[in-house]
């Protein structure tokens, strides 16, 4: 265990909002990301990654609900295998962005996409 004299005298960086959050958002609010899948494991990775990452994650099963879910809930993104991003995107209505999961970068792309919106 540390004593004081011993801690950094720099601020610690573990104590700083990460992930879907940004100084500027509004308490309580994060990015609202439509993960759909099937019901297999990438679903339920991408749903943990953004979970602790502070996004607000609303499942879909398939593309089907996402597509009932999108018109509710209105998300920020979807987050997508690549076979139903290109259904998703073939679906006039969506009006929104579309992430491809593949498992690699899927955090990176998200924050990419969010500022590119802003």
């Amino acid at each position: 265990m540390s004593s004081t004299s011993e801690r950094r005298g720099k601020s610690d960086r573990r104590k700083a909002v990460r992930g879907g959050r940004r100084p500027d958002d509004l308490p309580g609010s994060a990015p609202l990301v439509l993960v759909v899948g099937n019901g297999r494991d990438p679903r339920q990775e991408a749903e943990t990654i953004l979970g602790e990452l502070r996004f607000a994650v609303a499942p879909a099963a398939d593309v089907s609900e996402a597509l009932r879910i999108v018109k509710s809930l209105r998300p920020d993104l979807i987050v997508a295998r690549p076979a139903d991003a290109l259904r998703l995107r073939a679906d006039k209505s969506v009006g929104v962005p579309i992430v491809e999961y593949d498992g690699d970068g899927l955090v990176e792309r998200l924050r990419k996409t969010i500022r590119k919106g802003r």
